[in-house]
């Protein structure tokens, strides 16, 4: 950069101080390691089901502005299912549940979704607790 103020008529002069400044000095920064100790991991299938919602999308496809993912902890599995309206994603949770469970003669134990508020409804609430189904939200951002 010293040397760029010289070359360049009206650029104010840089002075440079020993050490790093703290931008470089972030973004030369590392991101730790996930710890896999402490990670817990699915068993069996249909035993930790991760959910979240995508979108909107800026090109449609087949109508749809969003969609919904469903992937199975266990065998990594994943379900798609694409939806106009976010209002629809019970529906799709239901029918996704019907379906599994019919395959797999066994139950969803544990729904893990971001803390977005189409899952955080009275009717999920109910649902689930109905079905003896765990809710689990986390934390928004966090791939771990």
């Amino acid at each position: 950069m010293q040397v760029l103020s010289r070359m360049v008529v009206g650029l104010p002069h840089i002075s440079s101080s020993k050490g790093v400044c703290e931008g470089c000095s972030f973004g030369k920064h590392h991101r730790e390691i996930f710890d896999k100790g402490k990670v817990w991991r699915a068993k069996e299938p249909l035993q930790l089901i991760h959910s979240d919602i995508c979108g909107p999308l800026e090109t449609p496809l087949s109508h749809a502005f969003y969609f919904l993912t469903f992937i199975d902890d266990f065998t990594h599995k994943t379900w798609v299912y694409f939806l106009k309206y976010k209002s629809e994603t019970f529906g799709n949770f239901y029918e996704f549940k019907n379906l599994v469970e019919n395959e797999s003669n066994k139950k969803i134990k544990t729904l893990r979704t971001n803390d977005g508020g189409e899952f955080i409804k009275k009717v999920f609430n109910a649902y689930f607790f109905m079905h003896g189904i765990q809710h689990q939200n986390i934390v928004p951002y966090t791939p771990q």
